[in-house]
This record gives C-alpha cells, sequence and structure tokens, in this order.
C-alpha cells in the first residue's frame, strides 16, 4: 500500500516533467528503500539513475544497495561503489532530503562526484608522444599519508591512503587539471603499489582510478583485501 501511495504522491507533484533529481522523486526513493528494508525485501533500483555514476554515492545514501545498469556503464558504476563510504553517503542524502530545489540538489550531487571522480581515462595510459619530458620523480611522504610528486609550478600530484586496522585504504589521485593525460597519476599508483607489495600491504582501492589501474594491471591484484565492498 506505502508503494502504491509513493507512486500516486509522485505522480501528482510530478505532473508531466520527470527529474531524477527532482526533490520528489529522491523523497519517494528514499521511502520506497526505507520500507523494503524495514520488511526484509529486496528492492534494486533501475533506469537512468541507477546507471549514473555520479548519482551512486546519492542513491547508496538513500538505502539502495542492489542496482541494474546496462552492461556499458557496469565498470563506471563498480568504480563509484568503491569509492564511497556510506557514513558519507548517507551525509550526501541527508543535505539533498533538505533541500527542495531540483538545481540546488544537481549542484550538491555534482560537488560530491567532482571530489570522488577518477583521474581522466587519458591518464589510463602512458604518454605516447616520443617529445614527451621526463615524469617527475615520487616520493612517499608517510607524514600526510600520501605519495606525491611536485610538478613544476603547477602544484603537487598525489595518491592519499588512509591506515583502518590492517589495512591501506587508497582514497584518492589528483593530478593538476593542465597536466592530466601525461602519464603523472599512472607513475603515482605504480610507486605506492610497489612500495605496498614491499611492505606487505594489504589495500582496500576506494580510488576509482587506482581500482581501474589494478584491473589494467592484474600483477597487482593480489595486494587487494577481499574484504571490501561490503555496503550493508
Amino acid at each position: 500500500v506505502q508503494f502504491l501511495l509513493a507512486a500516486d504522491r509522485i505522480r501528482g507533484e510530478m505532473k508531466s516533467t520527470y527529474d531524477p533529481l527532482h526533490p520528489a522523486v529522491l523523497r519517494v526513493l528514499a521511502t520506497l528503500a526505507s520500507v523494503a528494508r524495514r520488511k526484509g525485501t529486496p528492492i534494486s533500483l533501475c533506469g537512468e539513475i541507477a546507471s549514473d555514476p555520479s548519482y551512486t554515492n546519492l542513491l547508496i545514501g538513500l538505502g539502495f544497495r542492489s542496482f541494474s545498469v546496462s552492461p556499458g556503464r557496469l565498470l563506471d558504476i563498480k568504480h563509484a561503489i568503491r569509492s564511497t563510504d556510506v557514513q558519507q553517503a548517507e551525509k550526501l542524502a541527508g543535505q539533498v532530503l533538505s533541500v527542495h530545489s531540483t538545481r540546488d540538489i544537481r549542484a550538491l550531487v555534482q560537488d560530491d562526484w567532482n571530489r570522488r571522480r577518477p583521474v581522466s581515462s587519458l591518464e589510463f595510459d602512458p604518454p605516447t608522444s616520443t617529445t614527451s619530458a621526463p615524469l617527475p620523480s615520487v616520493a612517499h611522504n608517510a607524514a600526510r599519508q600520501r605519495f606525491e610528486s611536485q610538478v613544476g609550478e603547477s602544484g603537487t600530484a598525489y595518491l592519499s591512503y588512509l591506515i583502518e586496522e590492517d589495512r591501506v585504504i587508497l582514497d584518492r589521485t589528483f593530478v593538476p587539471d593542465e597536466l592530466r593525460g601525461h602519464g603523472i597519476a599512472a607513475e603515482l599508483v605504480g610507486v605506492a603499489l610497489k612500495e605496498a607489495r614491499q611492505r606487505h600491504w594489504r589495500i582496500d582501492p576506494r580510488c576509482t582510478y587506482v581500482a581501474g589501474f589494478i584491473e589494467r594491471h592484474p600483477e597487482f591484484a593480489d595486494l587487494v583485501d577481499r574484504q571490501e565492498g561490503d555496503l550493508n
């Protein structure tokens, strides 16, 4: 009955306009996820909103744990889930549900995604130009818990990590925008993973770029802590 009432309410509030980030849509989704969890009933989300990785953190915060997505977006959603912290996701959902403007909700979701999205896919491959300058050296700054590289006047590129019990969470890769596509991120991750092997670290590739790098370089797959990814 509650599901039917929710459907009626969304039809009334949305009229003829549909936007997956409309406040009415999100309130109904939150209600459905809450009711399903209380009753122990599996619930899955599909369609446009489930297939957009920029929405994944919000949907997890609303209470969804199962998504049906097109094969072409599967890797993107997988990476988005790996970059999600449930507490942060629930905090984002709380902020979104208190907002009554689709534009403001979209700004919150986009800001969240901008902080977590992977480095440009161009970074996955080393530079192909034979005239490229040598890659800057990478240093392990243990005090700040990150691997970093000073890149001229453009700033510092880095891969940060957190230590959680017996795991090391590789949580963010950052490269200044103007330097993306030159293999710097790949160099950071490569150095970090080699040191992880030397130190016998068990890693959780929470950063989507690191997860993608390991998928492309399976020789590092044995470093991954297989306890990762349980969002329940």
